[in-house]
């Protein structure tokens, strides 16, 4: 983990906030919770999808989802919104993930 006190300064927006580079979400998250009691600012995370190692790699249901056309993606949100309980929509989210998982899509029309 890099702090740099001077990068700070050339801080447009506030520049008495220090700028911290991470390697890893983890080693953020562990920053993260040793600052956040003292913070008066707000923390603003950019990851470049290229430093992303292997403990920050999304589930793959998560990445099955995002791989549906975008078509699919809202009918399937769309569906989990039209709900009219919590216990429902919760079940949809529950069975999304599950089928996403394996590369379904929920709430499609059976292929023939």
């Amino acid at each position: 983990m890099r702090f740099d006190k001077n990068a700070a300064v050339r801080s447009t927006l506030r520049p008495d906030l220090p700028i911290v580079e991470v390697r890893s979400r983890a080693t953020w998250r562990q920053w993260l919770t040793r600052e956040h009691p003292t913070s008066t600012g707000v923390w603003v995370v950019t990851v470049k999808k290229a430093a992303l190692g292997p403990d920050d790699e999304q589930p793959p249901a998560r990445r099955n989802f995002d791989a549906f056309p975008p078509s699919a993606r809202r009918g399937i949100l769309e569906w989990i919104n039209a709900a009219k309980s919590p216990t429902t929509r919760d079940r949809r989210v529950a069975e999304t993930a599950h089928l996403a998982q394996q590369n379904i899509r929920a709430n499609q029309w059976p292929r023939r």
